[in-house]
């Protein structure tokens, strides 16, 4: 017989007939208690210390997730993944679909071409309005590079290679010597009819090294083309319509600089609309800028302002591409100006992700190179580049519209 007067649920060997009996409750013998004695730190400094290490090991994983910017969802059975510290500079996932269905474009009826040059990190914008023979240069400017004359040549080997001899514009976003400091030896290369700029320098200390470093360039521009017309953007902000024509309209959105007096708050928002396909250039312009965009249309009755192509902000830096601003647009299609390797970690992750939350299809210089927009005269698109490498943020496998150089002549 057992010690404890009863046998153990699980005995249940073979041939064992003997009936089980399960304890009863001892009524008269008073259960004991466990107790555990925890005992006191010896020193109240060690027990903060480790409340301040615990802390901080939570509030880190919190910033290291937000930063990373997990935000893979809904994906595609032809995707891929990348997360990508080395392109951009900063530790972003990107999805990377490999989709490129078959999609109309007749290249021999391209009317409007925009060309958002690689020139590392900077902006380099050129657009030609094919039926009324315009062009247009927004910006002209490069932080990297092995040197601001050897990008400049670059830069005015692919606008001759197109068989320009002329621009009609061009528009300064802002002073930022990564968007004006190629201006001088490319407008010296062409005839240039007018030439549109934030008289930034009365914005600066007169004896600021910013301030000469954009006095001496606007002053070369000004030798460059002696018969250009200069405008000087309104200080108060305006709104400027400097093409209305055959379908193609062009219009200059400038903050005014006493409105903003940083030099990136100030950049112009250009909006180009041909047939029904609109596109929007942004410069550098801030979340601050974007705002009084948005201000500014819904003044004028819009509450929406659909893009199909937007030129992602200041390199895909955080300051610009508010959620605020990206659901006013609703762009289908992105654009990111930026270097390998750069040192500023653009394209920002929280950026990447907003643009991927929406499933807009970005191609950036630093991927794919030089990057030609073209539309034909039934407003389909194309994306001609010189690496035809998959894009960013395609989530929703939407057609990247991809051709690389060369085969659009086959």
């Amino acid at each position: 017989m057992p010690k404890n007067n009863f046998e153990h649920k699980n005995n249940n060997r073979q041939g064992d007939n003997k009936r089980k009996y399960y304890p009863r409750p001892q009524e008269s013998a008073p259960r004991a208690r466990a107790s555990v004695k925890v005992k006191k730190p010896e020193n109240f400094i060690t027990l903060l210390l480790i409340i301040v290490i615990i802390a901080s090991v939570i509030f880190m994983g919190v910033v290291f997730r937000t930063e990373i910017g997990i935000a893979i969802k809904n994906i595609g059975n032809n995707s891929t993944i990348d997360i990508d510290g080395g392109n951009n500079g900063a530790n972003t996932v990107t999805l990377q679909p490999t989709l490129n269905e078959p999609f109309d474009f007749v290249v021999n009826e391209t009317e409007l071409e925009v060309h958002y040059l690689d020139v590392g990190q900077g902006d380099s914008i050129f657009i030609r309005l094919l039926k009324i023979n315009k062009n247009i240069l927004i910006d002209a400017g490069s932080g990297t590079g092995s040197g601001p004359k050897e990008v400049a040549s670059n830069v005015t080997t692919f606008i001759s290679g197109l068989g320009v001899t002329k621009i009609n514009y061009f528009i300064a976003s802002h002073a930022d010597s990564d968007h004006i400091n190629l201006a001088d030896d490319i407008l010296k290369k062409y005839e240039v009819e007018n030439i549109y700029y934030n008289d930034i320098e009365t914005a600066f200390d007169k004896d600021s090294t910013a301030s000469k470093t954009v006095q001496d360039t606007l002053e070369d521009m000004s030798e460059a083309e002696p018969n250009a017309t200069i405008i000087r953007l309104d200080p108060n902000g305006r709104t400027y319509e400097i093409i209305n024509t055959s379908g193609y309209k062009f219009t200059i959105y400038s903050p005014g600089m006493n409105n903003f007096p940083d030099d990136n708050d100030m950049s112009n928002i250009c909006v180009l609309e041909y047939l029904e396909r609109r596109l929007i250039f942004t410069g550098d312009a801030t979340k601050e800028t974007e705002e009084w965009f948005i201000e500014l249309q819904k003044a004028s009755g819009n509450n929406s302002l659909d893009c199909d192509v937007l030129k992602v902000g200041h390199h895909g830096a955080n300051t610009s591409s508010s959620q605020e601003f990206i659901d006013f647009l609703t762009p289908e299609y992105g654009v990111i100006s930026v270097s390998v390797d750069n040192s500023y970690g653009h394209p920002h992750p929280l950026v990447m992700n907003r643009l991927f939350d929406k499933a807009i299809v970005t191609y950036r210089t630093n991927r794919h190179g030089n990057i030609s927009l073209c539309i034909d005269s039934d407003a389909n698109m194309a994306f001609i580049v010189d690496n035809p490498v998959p894009t960013d943020n395609n989530r929703l496998l939407i057609n990247q519209l991809m051709i690389k150089r060369g085969d659009e002549a086959a």
